[in-house]
């Protein structure tokens, strides 16, 4: 039922071509491989092919610093280099809350 659902329902449009160029313009080149690469390992095969998403192979490094940082907690300073300059300070003052 899941497979059929995805077979029906999910095409890649010019709306998912603009889509993900948005995403790139406004995570920029880093951000935006960070995220389809996640989005490559987590969603279905057929999913991916159709959005065009790699495996996800080269995260791995990615992954191994996310959870090194986390063990020796840095991952605060991490996550605050990953942020976007222009909403940084937006973002910190949500943790305040």
């Amino acid at each position: 039922m899941h497979k059929q659902q995805l077979q029906q329902n999910l095409i890649y449009s010019h709306f998912s071509e603009d889509l993900f160029k948005q995403y790139q313009k406004h995570l920029g080149w880093y951000r935006f491989s960070l995220m389809t690469g996640v989005q490559g390992l987590l969603v279905p095969a057929e999913v991916g092919k159709l959005l065009r998403l790699k495996k996800g192979k080269r995260i791995g490094f990615t992954l191994w610093i996310y959870k090194a940082s986390r063990k020796y907690k840095i991952s605060r300073h991490l996550r605050n280099l990953l942020l976007p300059a222009k909403y940084k300070e937006q973002i910190l003052s949500l943790e305040r809350f």
